[in-house]
């Protein structure tokens, strides 16, 4: 019986749909490209296996992104004291930073991007739960803003920083934008808006 072929869901401008697909090319690995933005009846596919958001890689019924809970205490990257788990965690410990600094007036966001998980949070579920409320809390801040170009700014501990500085851009050129030397060694996408 021949295996079900992967599926990468993914959306056009999403550096992280970009870096799965780049990495399983990386491989040669094959697989079917579902870009969710071209064919939103995909989305229906993802809520099926109870996923929410894009990338995901999947076989079948089955999503390929599930953490192996006897794996979750090794560490990510040799050589860095950061468990599967603490970076899974920090994956929506960003976003929660930011919005913990934007609407609660939190001045210190490294303190907050570098915290490990909490006690409470031990198994894969934990984790999804937590991105699952950390996503929506952006979701719900997002449509609040009036200034879609994050024009505004955010105490910081190291001083007011406008909005988009922290944000992705969106059409707001940078003052200086980075260069190929700015990100050598970084396992950055190289196709972000096919």
């Amino acid at each position: 019986m021949e295996a079900q072929p992967l599926k990468v869901y993914w959306r056009p401008g999403c550096s992280s749909c970009v870096r799965v697909k780049e990495f399983l090319e990386q491989l040669n690995v094959e697989y079917e490209s579902i870009n969710v933005s071209a064919r939103p009846e995909a989305m229906e596919e993802l809520r099926e296996l109870g996923v929410r958001s894009v990338p995901v890689v999947a076989r079948g019924q089955r999503c390929i992104a599930q953490l192996p809970a006897a794996r979750l205490d090794e560490r990510a990257i040799e050589g860095r004291d950061r468990s599967i788990r603490d970076l899974a965690y920090h994956v929506y410990q960003i976003p929660d930073a930011f919005l913990r600094a934007v609407i609660d007036g939190h001045p210190d966001l490294a303190a907050l991007c570098s915290a490990p998980a909490p006690a409470g949070v031990q198994t894969t579920a934990d984790v999804c739960a937590y991105g699952s409320r950390i996503s929506k809390r952006l979701a719900d801040w997002w449509s609040t803003q009036a200034d879609k170009s994050c024009g505004g700014t955010l105490d910081a501990y190291y001083g007011e920083q406008p909005l988009h500085h922290v944000l992705e851009r969106v059409g707001i050129a940078p003052e200086r934008p980075p260069t190929a030397e700015d990100y050598a060694g970084l396992p950055m996408p190289e196709r972000l808006w096919e």
